[in-house]
């Protein structure tokens, strides 16, 4: 019987690190694993393959499908870009401006013609804020709280529909 030689030593850091973001368990190996065999060489490969997939899956299929109809440059429509973006989620992003047949299929959808619209799951909110947003995801538990903070803010209009402040006068 020959005895095999082995295959070249293999560092397993990209198994483990794909492993602990699959699993969320934090792992801790150290040194290199000698594989002997094709078996084990298939069975590494086969296990990791499966690792990396769920990992992809939980990635991508546990999070919600969202359907924006936004304005290009409103402040409403950006502040729930930057709560979807805060929580990493991909969403469409539906121009009412430029096209009205999404125009047209927000009305439809929400009833109303007020902007902007977010539809989560087949569930329709319409005229919502970034803060409302976030505030029905967090309550659906769709997404988890993190640390990250918006990039735009998420509860006012554009620049130029805020309130100019004007001094206060007193009469005596």
């Amino acid at each position: 019987m020959r005895k095999s030689r082995g295959l070249p030593w293999c560092h397993p850091r990209a198994i483990a690190s794909a492993a602990a973001l699959a699993l969320s368990v934090p792992l801790n190996l150290s040194g290199l694993i000698r594989i002997r065999s094709g078996k084990e060489l298939f069975a590494l490969v086969l296990n990791s393959a499966i690792i990396v997939a769920l990992y992809y899956y939980n990635l991508t299929m546990n999070k919600p499908k969202i359907i924006a109809y936004l304005k290009p440059s409103c402040g409403w429509s950006q502040g729930v870009r930057a709560v979807l973006r805060k929580y990493d989620l991909p969403y469409e992003d539906r121009d009412i401006i430029n096209d009205p047949a999404q125009r047209q299929e927000m009305i439809e959808k929400s009833g109303q013609m007020l902007s902007p619209c977010v539809e989560i799951n087949g569930r329709m909110l319409p005229d919502i804020s970034g803060d409302e947003v976030e505030a029905f995801l967090r309550a659906n538990n769709l997404v988890q709280t993190t640390s990250r903070v918006a990039d735009a803010p998420t509860n006012q209009p554009c620049a130029h529909e805020m309130p100019e402040s004007a001094p206060l006068q007193f009469r005596r």
